[in-house]
């Protein structure tokens, strides 16, 4: 005869269970009272099946329109083919299956830069897609960035003085040949991804309204007018339409400003809204943060845009700023990242921790940033969130399907 267990005994069961999963905890109402309203549609109207999915959920976790709650756990993994070389430190085997390691959880959104450090080979950017392309087939989402490398002088990406922006889109120029050389091997590494399937988070030139990389807003100040950011937003929307025409339809277009400039040291700093290339060029509004505690300055000005919103770079201070952290110590609480979105942002999407690194505080010493999910305090109790859009959660939820 089957033993019937009593209610109370039932009740602490399932209890038990929602604890071992992580539902029944915190978190798990509405996360938006009342979230912005969104933009319905992508602006590539031939986007594949994928992205269409991708965006369709991003919306949902943002918008108005479909209200999921949650936010997408994401880390970043490096630049190039570093994330498939094995002997990295930021490969896929130590920055997300790591992750699942110690907490039966993988991060959702898996992020790499094509290029930043170098120029990277196709065949090199190939090697990186194939974990890419496994963490797509397990039911993760993909981002790449692209900060590349300065067309004037490979060895920075910084602005210098020869930068001229009119000329890479002016086909007499001999800027201009190079500069679509560089497009056009980034577009068969991108559609090596399209080939599987694979729908990309497509973030390029970051970080354009600050005056510190080659495409930024010193580069558009040429003609004196500080407002002007015509420069880089024309670079932006030849970079779509020179895509699409290549049969590009996997991409949803990430516009990522870097925090509102706030600094002395000039005009050049703008706005985070200021070169927004326009709607029908943008599908996703990623912001970037490194602060301790993980506030977003533009937060409001940025889902003003009505564009399903993200977190692209997402971590606490870098060690290596004023040299207050030591080599060896990690103090970062895990638990932050969701405490924070869900108490002051909770229109965001995803986030995309950035990776662990060593950085030169002087002559002699050098300084560790433990930025990494799983170089943090505490990820276990972030994990066991339910709200916390893993790997799994977002398979188990179906929120990609």
């Amino acid at each position: 005869m089957r033993k019937i267990l009593p209610v109370a005994s039932l009740a602490a069961l399932v209890f038990l269970a929602g604890c071992k999963t992580g539902y029944n905890r915190t978190h798990s109402g509405s996360k938006d009272p009342n979230p912005p309203p969104c933009a319905e549609e992508a602006s590539n109207p031939n986007l594949t099946a994928e992205a269409r999915r991708v965006f369709k959920m991003l919306a949902g976790l943002t918008c108005s329109s479909i209200s999921f709650d949650g936010y997408v756990m994401g880390q970043n993994a490096g630049f190039g083919n570093q994330i498939a070389t094995e002997t990295s430190d930021r490969s896929y085997t130590r920055l997300i299956s790591g992750v699942d390691s110690a907490t039966t959880h993988t991060p959702g959104l898996v992020a790499i830069d094509y290029e930043h450090d170098q120029i990277f080979t196709l065949d090199q950017l190939k090697q990186g897609n194939e974990k890419l392309k496994t963490h797509w087939r397990e039911g993760g989402l993909v981002s790449i960035s692209w900060m590349p490398r300065n067309p004037w002088d490979s060895s920075t990406l910084l602005y210098t003085s020869d930068v001229d922006l009119d000329s890479l889109l002016d086909d007499s120029t001999s800027a201009y040949d190079a500069w679509r050389d560089r497009l056009d091997v980034i577009a068969d590494a991108l559609k090596d991804l399209q080939d599987a399937g694979v729908a990309v988070l497509w973030r390029p030139l970051p970080e354009m309204n600050r005056d510190i990389y080659w495409w930024g807003s010193r580069a558009s100040h040429v003609s004196g007018d500080s407002a002007d950011a015509s420069l880089y937003t024309d670079l932006w929307e030849d970079m779509y339409t020179y895509f699409k025409e290549k049969g590009l339809n996997n991409l949803l277009w990430v516009y990522s400003p870097g925090e509102s400039y706030s600094g002395n040291a000039g005009p050049a700093g703008k706005s985070a809204t200021w070169a927004y290339p326009g709607d029908a060029f943008v599908d996703v509004v990623a912001g970037i943060a490194r602060d301790d505690s993980l506030s977003i300055k533009d937060y409001q000005a940025l889902i003003d845009l009505k564009r399903p919103f993200g977190m692209a770079e997402y971590s606490p201070t870098p060690a290596e700023v004023g040299g207050k952290k030591s080599a060896t110590t990690k103090t970062f609480d895990a638990r932050t990242y969701v405490d924070r979105l869900h108490g002051s942002y909770p229109a965001t999407g995803y986030w995309v921790s950035w990776h662990s690194y060593t950085a030169q505080l002087n002559d002699d010493e050098e300084v560790r940033s433990h930025m990494a999910l799983v170089d943090s305090d505490r990820l276990k109790e972030l994990t066991d969130r339910s709200n916390v859009l893993s790997l799994e959660r977002i398979k188990e939820k179906k929120l990609r399907d």
